[in-house]
């Protein structure tokens, strides 16, 4: 089974993609921090990372550069998440509320 590391330090969008790719066959694993996020990609070599830029510890292409340093797996095909990709899922629902998505949300493979 493919797995993708997803490294995002908000809990709920960590689970809300992790929700969206598990019924599609995929493994999920899940870091919040830069260092979690190394950690967990020497340590499992998953097929993708999803990182988002901005970590509390570390800068998103400061953990890029350690894990391809830092691995036998070679070059990762990387998936940079931003602020400015969430406001946009955010406002595809009815209403955001303290970081939660409320409301109906269409997702495709496509979004």
């Amino acid at each position: 089974m493919p797995s993708i590391l997803i490294a995002e330090d908000n809990e709920d969008l960590r689970k809300m993609l992790a929700w969206l790719l598990q019924p599609r066959g995929y493994e999920t694993l899940q870091a919040a921090t830069g260092q979690e996020a190394i950690q967990v990609a020497i340590a499992a070599q998953p097929n993708l990372i999803l990182l988002d830029l901005n970590l509390p510890d570390m800068n998103g292409a400061d953990v890029a550069r350690a894990i391809k340093t830092n691995t036998t797996h070679g070059a990762y095909p990387d998936c940079w998440l931003e602020r400015v990709f969430w406001r946009a899922l955010a406002r595809r629902s009815t209403a955001s509320r303290n970081g939660r998505l409320y409301g109906k949300a269409t997702f495709s493979a496509s979004n």
